[in-house]
């Protein structure tokens, strides 16, 4: 994004409640902080350190996304319609470990629900605005597959099936992978050892294990194998998250980057379709 302090640029993240951005750049950019209150919001997330991190909050400067090519002018405004407009964003600051150096934050859900979005992993490319609503250009068809969504403490959650029953999950963009709490993982098919890790999140680091497990099936499809001698790949984890929003799963961008996706979470109800 573009700003009258300079380009800023952020991760489209549906898994975050509240948007956020770095420490660096509220310097970089010049911007005001102010204490927020524990009593009025709480932060969970990857890592140990959640617990008593004192939190700030800033308003960023107007921001301003370009899509490629020449202005398309529209003749009402007289406002180009190639240019998408973000004013008066709230944002918490943090130190954000898990984020890419060159990273300055992240857009959370609360600003991606008034906005459609398409990721088209095949170009690397993201779209964002009313000019996502017309049929992708690159597939010439409607989406394959729309999957229902619903708001839960305002972030997306899916239902996926097992084979004990269906679980909530969160549909997370900033998600490297699959991720499942101790108590589905212990329900599932394990193939294969497990493979200790230690994952950096928002609040420092968390103890996780990777494993194949079988036995996991979303809305029907094969984004999730649901053939049990296969399985996938998932990372189980104790994070508080969990438990904060009522699910059992995240998944992430490694079951979504091979197809291109339009989030319409200003849909009422929201949805994510599938090419």
């Amino acid at each position: 994004f573009a700003s009258p302090a300079g380009r800023v640029r952020l991760l489209l993240d549906t898994g975050a409640s509240s948007s956020m951005v770095r420490a660096a750049a509220v310097e970089r950019l010049s911007l005001s902080l102010e204490p927020v209150s524990s009593d009025t919001i709480s932060l969970v997330g990857g890592g140990e350190g959640c617990e008593g991190l004192r939190i700030h909050r800033t308003r960023m400067p107007s921001l301003v996304l370009t899509a490629a090519g020449p202005p398309v002018w529209r003749r009402k405004s007289g406002v180009d319609g190639r240019k998408l407009r973000i004013l008066g964003l709230e944002a918490l600051v943090m130190s954000a470990p898990a984020l890419p150096e060159d990273i300055d934050g992240v857009l959370g859900a609360p600003t991606l629900r008034r906005i459609p979005f398409l990721v088209d992993p095949s170009r690397g490319s993201i779209t964002m605005g009313r000019s996502t609503l017309a049929t992708d250009q690159a597939t010439q068809q409607p989406p394959r597959l729309r999957l229902p969504l619903r708001w839960r403490l305002g972030v997306p959650i899916t239902r996926l099936t097992t084979l004990t029953g269906p679980v909530d999950a969160l549909v997370d963009t900033a998600a490297e992978g699959l991720f499942l709490s101790s108590a589905l993982a212990a329900r599932l098919l394990p193939l294969g050892p497990a493979d200790p890790l230690r994952l950096v999140g928002i609040c420092g680091e968390e103890r996780v294990e990777r494993r194949a497990y079988a036995g996991l099936v979303w809305h029907g499809q094969s984004l999730l194998d649901p053939e049990l001698s296969k399985g996938v790949e998932a990372i189980r984890s104790d994070n508080p998250v969990f438990a904060a929003l009522g699910i059992e799963a995240i998944v992430g961008q490694p079951m979504l980057r091979d197809r291109v996706q339009r989030w319409r979470l200003d849909h009422n109800p929201p949805a994510l379709e599938l090419w």
